[in-house]
This record gives structure tokens, C-alpha cells and sequence, in this order.
């Protein structure tokens, strides 16, 4: 109202100084957020960049994890078909039983297993890593052959997965131990971690299943090379403990990811005939969810072991040869 007296010239007059009182507040605003805004951005910046690099950081440490596992799978894959014995030392096809199988000789093949004729050559069907999805299928399978395996087990709390426990072994199977965390870095951390991992899963799978294991395989066999702890002190606790620990003397090969059904069935056949006919064998196999070729493969498998002379599939006993890898480099270090 006060403007309407006012002339033309006095009222811009006075829009221009209301201009520059704004300016005046806008300003100083303007200033602080071109400080500010590129201040934050620069905070925001840097803890993201830091984040990234600690994920950068955690993945290289991922994969060299997984290089030396993969390393430790090439030996194990030479092992399997007695090429590597662990010092650099390569071994013969004619040597290859008397080294993988505990650095024995003229072993017994005639040795009694429950429910079993004497006489009979022992397969050995050994599933690593399970419980899983998988683990029913498997049952299945085995249920339809009639014929009995061993599941060397980790910790699983899936709720799902909880209840395959004790249906291995009300089915008659052998319940054998492959660690509770199956985590390379833990449980190779130390010999107490070791110890501690041990004894909760035999604890775990006495509260399921009422079966006090003591049958054990390490995770990557005792000839591993990932262990910063000495195997040798591993074992002598095992050793303390009662609990025997098995190898492999054959493989379908799934250790490696992206094999195919008929690829692990031909590995796994493979596997078996370069075993001599006068000794046992025992097959590494997997159970888990992503092993499903495995599972396609195993009637298969079964089916060509059983189909030969003399040859009976069965679980692990208390009167079973032991293959041990760990006890084969040992006896060929002596004889060097």
C-alpha cells in the first residue's frame, strides 16, 4: 500500500535494495554450500574408496585362499592316480598301491566287515561335505541298490538339513566327521581350533543321531597343503582321541566344478579299474547341492562296481583298511 505514493523511480529504488538485501543472505549461503557440498562429497568419497579397498583387500585374500586349495585339489587329483606323493617324488603305476594305501603291503583283502562274506573285495562309497539337499536323493539311491556308504559330514544348521543327520543313520550308514566348519583358515588356523572344531562336531552329531563318531577325514585329505599347523600333530590327536582318519585311494573327479554327469561317471570308472583288484578302494565322492551331477552319476557308478567279480560295496567299519595319504608320504620320504 505504502509503494502506491511512491514514483516510478523511487519504487525500483527500493526493489533494488530489497535485491540486495536478498543477495546479501543468498550469498554467504551460496559460499558455504560450494564449501560444504564438496567437503561432504569428498567425506563420502573417501569412506566409500576405503570400503572398496578393504573388499578388494578381502577378495585377493578370497583368492589366494581358493589358489591354494585349487593347488591342493591338483595334488590331490595326481594322488588319486599315484603321480604325486607329496615331496616332489613321482611314483610308478606299480608302486602306486603300496604308497597310497599307508605305505602297506600284502594287505588283507580277506578282512571281515559286518554283514559282509569274508573274501570279498570292499568298495568304499565316501561322501564329503553333507548333509545337503542332495542328501535325500542319495539315500535313495543307495536304499534302491541296497547298498551301504559313508557320509563324512560337517556342521550344518540349516533347519532343513538338521534331520538328514539322523536319517544317514538310521538308514544304516556310516556317520564319519570332515570337520564342522569345513573353513580352510579356520580350522587350520591352530591345533586348538582344530581341537575345538573336532569336538563339536562329534558332540553335534551325538546329540542328533545318538552315534558317537570316530571315523574322521580331513578337509583336502591329510596331505594337504594348506594346514599351517603340522598334520603330524593333527593326526596324533586323532590318534589320542581314538578316531581314525581316511583317505582316498580313487575319485569321480568332482572336486572340480562344471563336470558333467558322464564326465564325473567316467573319472569315477577310471578311478576304480587303476586301482589293482587285489586291494579295497575307497571313492571320494561330494554331497551338496551343487554336486547334482554327482547324484546323476551314481547309479551308474554303482551299477559298474557291482557288476564286478568278487567286489561287495560297504560302509566303513572298525575293521576297515585304512588309506591314508599322510602315511604314504612319510614312507616314501624314508625310502629316499
Amino acid at each position: 500500500m505504502a509503494d502506491e505514493h511512491l514514483t516510478d523511480a523511487e519504487k525500483e529504488k527500493r526493489r533494488r535494495a530489497r535485491r540486495v538485501q536478498r543477495l546479501k543472505k543468498e550469498i554467504p549461503i551460496a559460499i558455504l554450500t560450494l564449501i560444504l557440498v564438496p567437503t561432504i562429497l569428498a567425506i563420502v568419497f573417501g569412506i566409500r574408496s576405503h570400503q572398496l579397498k578393504m573388499q578388494v583387500m578381502r577378495l585377493q585374500e578370497e583368492m589366494q585362499d581358493l589358489e591354494r586349495i585349487l593347488d591342493q585339489q591338483a595334488e590331490q587329483e595326481a594322488l588319486y592316480y599315484g603321480e604325486y606323493t607329496g615331496n616332489g617324488t613321482v611314483i610308478t603305476d606299480s608302486e602306486e598301491s603300496d604308497v597310497i594305501l599307508s605305505g602297506r603291503t600284502g594287505i588283507d583283502t580277506s578282512v571281515n566287515v559286518e554283514g559282509v562274506s569274508s573274501g570279498k573285495r570292499h568298495v568304499y562309497l565316501t561322501f564329503d561335505d553333507g548333509p545337503s539337499l542332495m542328501t535325500d536323493k542319495i539315500l535313495e539311491i543307495l536304499d534302491d541298490y541296497g547298498v551301504k556308504a559313508t557320509f563324512f559330514v560337517t556342521g550344518k544348521e540349516d533347519a532343513r538339513l538338521v534331520p538328514e543327520y539322523a536319517r544317514i543313520a538310521e538308514a544304516g550308514h556310516t556317520i564319519g566327521m570332515h570337520s564342522y566348519s569345513h573353513s580352510y583358515r579356520q580350522l587350520y588356523a591352530s591345533e586348538d581350533s582344530f581341537k575345538q572344531d573336532l569336538n563339536k562336531l562329534q558332540e553335534y552329531i551325538y546329540d542328533l543321531t545318538g552315534v558317537w563318531s570316530h571315523y574322521y577325514r580331513f578337509p583336502g585329505g591329510s596331505s594337504n597343503t594348506v594346514s599351517t599347523v603340522s598334520m603330524n600333530l593333527l593326526i596324533d590327536y586323532l590318534n589320542e582321541q581314538d578316531i581314525v582318519y581316511y583317505d582316498w585311494n580313487a575319485s569321480c573327479g568332482d572336486g572340480a566344478s562344471g563336470l558333467s554327469q558322464s564326465q564325473i561317471y567316467y573319472t569315477a570308472i577310471r578311478s576304480f579299474d587303476s586301482v589293482p583288484e587285489d586291494v579295497d578302494v575307497i571313492m571320494l565322492l561330494h554331497d551338496s547341492y551343487d554336486h547334482r551331477s554327482t547324484v546323476a552319476a551314481l547309479p551308474g557308478i554303482i551299477e559298474y562296481i557291482l557288476a564286478q567279480d568278487n567286489t561287495e560295496i560297504v560302509p566303513i567299519t572298525d575293521d576297515s583298511v585304512t588309506v591314508q595319504h599322510r602315511k604314504a608320504i612319510q614312507t616314501t620320504q624314508s625310502e629316499d
